[in-house]
């Protein structure tokens, strides 16, 4: 059950650096109500992960003042978040301010996490109070007012510099001192979000602290409408990036460099010269980027070379590229997370190892070492004018990968298009290798009249103003080809192909009805052929944005009228779902499919619908059994409906007998005596 937490009181507040065990002892012995430490601005990027364990030493060593304690942590624009929360959670700080909040979704989020991290370490569920600071980009200000009721919050407050770098403002002051219009906008939302959550308003940061008549004149200028002043010690600008401002990220050979007071290197190879034993070392663990976004050269250059090198292992979670296949198998031991794309010849050979895993925990467990990465190979569009590189066609665990390796090799291509959303700073990446080569594609699949079929059933639960998510083949492309009729349709996928295009070409895809980011479809992966890089190249209505965002459940809650499109390989009688393996071939992975089922299935007015072809092998043999071959991919809790080319069986709160006689109705007629007799048991006993 919930804890009921009372607004704030406190009224002094001062700002110390998570890095620095002097200042956090010297604001502590001073008179402010709240120490706040700050592991987000106050700590550059190449300290963030040595702060987190000072923040947590300091808060377990000093057990009498941990209510009086807080922690500012990094925001979820940045790969940060989770880390700082496993890392001084355990030591119980006496409350966190989450920054750069865009809305209610990143509150819930947190309160998420928390309950997770709170249960984990033997701390009373929901006992962790939370301050959000709500105005500091543009989008966060048209959201001031939906905190009420939001978990575990107890203050609100604003943030002036922050909001002024967001809209490209060289001022945010008037010339007597006073914050202008748009800040006093800001000041003004936060105090009538406070007032209409019931929780306390905070005043934003005087960082000149010890100018105690400025404070005076503040208050006076600011009237009765003050509720509190919040203070700090200083405030060390970052840089500042397009897409939610997400901070750069050095990599640990060059944060390891900054800190022994060397000058920091960056390498800039031509393909052909290319010496991967400079950067790599016997028995490291490699991290590709994925999909179409697989950095082909790299691949190459480590086939080549690997075997040289020595002890070498990698993961990818998929490859359309073909590169990865038995006779190249001895340069590197390959991982991922299943046989997608082309990676089925290597399972087929005992070449590859399986983890299983969705894929949005890909990233976190790249960033808890669980999936290591000591190198990150990933492909990355041309700079833009500020230096920035786009993630182009690949974003998911991209960022995670960077943000954990010591040597960070990024093929920039000049044929990879400039995708809007996520993006990496030049100063992230290590060692630049230019290339001008065609990326990945992967062609459209042909439509036969099984997908024909699946496909008509399956647009039948799409109507107008529905969000969509899909994959890539021949089933997803024969729906969106029925679909061009509907009107404002959205789009919140895991990846997107060539047969989204047309949607969009044809006015179809508008987004203009979803709850969150209306007017922009959110993708992680542009899979499909020079058609579809051409149409993102540069175009804002597509934002790539990691799996923490494209899969998470809180952000997938938002969207109501989501049908999520899955396939499957088999279905048992009871509606457990295997999209791995087929007998002794493993022919696939869990992917997101678990993420989307749940979302679509719990969405008003949306549906997750599992397709599937009634047979395989010509016809011989049904896929739709008795008992799966394989393992369980989606539990039959989580399924919605099934849909085959005889059409759709809902099976969301049916009992396991119904579920037998609905499955059986859209099963091949060949097949439908010999299940009924399998079904028997089931419908008799009724489980």
């Amino acid at each position: 059950m919930p804890i009921a937490h009372e607004p704030i009181s406190a009224r002094s507040w001062l700002f110390a650096p998570g890095d620095s065990e002097k200042k956090m002892n010297k604001a502590m012995e001073g008179t402010a109500d709240i120490v706040l430490i700050d592991l987000e601005d106050a700590v550059a990027t190449e300290n963030k992960v040595a702060a987190r364990g000072m923040v947590h030493d300091f808060i377990k060593n000093n057990p009498a003042q941990r209510a009086r304690l807080w922690v500012r942590i990094n925001p979820f624009d940045g790969p940060y978040t989770l880390g700082d929360l496993a890392a001084i959670l355990p030591a119980a700080p006496g409350g966190i301010m989450l920054p750069k909040v865009y809305g209610r979704q990143e509150v819930e989020k947190l309160d998420h996490m928390l309950s997770v991290l709170e249960v984990a370490n033997g701390i009373e569920e929901g006992s962790t109070p939370v301050i959000v600071l709500i105005t500091e980009t543009a989008e966060a200000m048209f959201h001031t007012g939906d905190y009420k009721g939001a978990p575990r919050v107890v203050a609100l407050t604003w943030g002036a510099e922050d909001l002024a770098d967001s809209i490209g403002a060289s001022s945010n002051k008037n010339p007597d001192g006073s914050y202008s219009f748009t800040y006093e906008l800001a000041r003004s939302l936060t105090v009538l979000g406070a007032a209409s959550a019931g929780v306390t308003a905070i005043e934003t940061i005087s960082a000149d602290f010890k100018d105690l008549e400025a404070l005076r004149k503040g208050r006076d200028r600011r009237g009765a409408g003050d509720r509190r002043r919040l203070r700090r010690q200083s405030r060390r600008r970052g840089d500042r990036l397009e897409g939610r401002h997400a901070r750069p990220a050095l990599s640990r050979a060059r944060a390891a460099a900054a800190e022994a007071g060397g000058e920091v290197m960056q390498a800039m190879e031509a393909s052909g010269d290319l010496d991967l034993s400079r950067y790599l070392k016997p028995g490291d663990r490699i991290v590709f980027g994925q999909a179409c976004g697989e950095p082909t050269t790299l691949v190459e250059a480590l086939i080549a070379q690997g075997a040289g090198i020595g002890n070498l292992s990698a993961f990818i979670a998929t490859s359309f590229s073909g590169l990865f296949v038995p006779e190249t198998a001895g340069a590197f031991r390959l991982s991922s997370m299943g046989a997608i794309g082309a990676l089925r010849s290597m399972t087929k050979a005992g070449a590859l190892d399986v983890i299983p895993v969705h894929v949005s925990q890909v990233g976190p467990l790249i960033a808890a070492g669980v999936i290591p990465c000591d190198v990150a190979m990933i492909q990355v569009s041309p700079a833009d004018a500020d230096g920035n590189h786009s993630c182009g066609l690949i974003s998911d665990y991209v960022r995670a990968a960077i943000d954990k390796a010591r040597v960070v090799i990024a093929e920039v291509n000049d044929q990879v298009p400039y995708s809007h959303g996520e993006l990496i700073p030049g100063s992230a990446i290590d060692v630049k290798v230019a290339v001008s080569r065609a990326p990945v594609e992967v062609a459209a699949a042909k439509i036969g009249e099984t997908d024909a079929a699946i496909a008509r059933h399956c647009a039948g639960y799409i109507g107008d103003g529905c969000v969509i998510q899909t994959g890539v083949g021949a089933v997803p492309d024969a729906i969106l080809r029925l679909l061009h009729d509907r009107k404002d349709l959205g789009v919140h996928s895991g990846m997107l192909g060539d047969g989204l295009v047309d949607l969009f070409e044809a006015g179809v895809i508008t987004n203009a009805r979803k709850e969150i980011d209306r007017g922009v479809t959110i993708n992680g992966a542009l899979i499909g052929t020079k058609r579809l890089y051409d149409f993102a190249n540069n175009n804002p209505a597509i934002r790539m944005t990691p799996t923490s965002y494209t899969h998470d459940a809180a952000v997938l809650g938002q969207l109501s009228r989501l049908v999520t499109i899955n396939s499957a390989l088999e279905v048992d009688l009871t509606g457990q779902v295997n999209a791995e393996q087929s007998g002794a071939a493993y022919l696939g992975g869990t992917g997101g499919q678990v993420d989307f089922v749940r979302a679509g299935a719990r969405s008003p007015g949306g549906a997750a619908l599992m397709v599937l072809a009634s047979t395989a092998k010509g016809g011989t043999l049904s896929k739709i059994v008795p008992t799966l071959a394989g393992p369980v991919t989606t539990a039959r809790t989580e399924v919605d409906v099934i849909v085959t080319e005889y059409g759709a069986a809902e099976l969301k709160g049916q009992t396991l007998a119904e579920r037998t006689r609905r499955l059986i109705a859209i099963a091949h007629p060949d097949f439908r005596e010999e299940l009924d007799r399998a079904a028997h048991e089931i419908q008799t006993r009724g489980f």
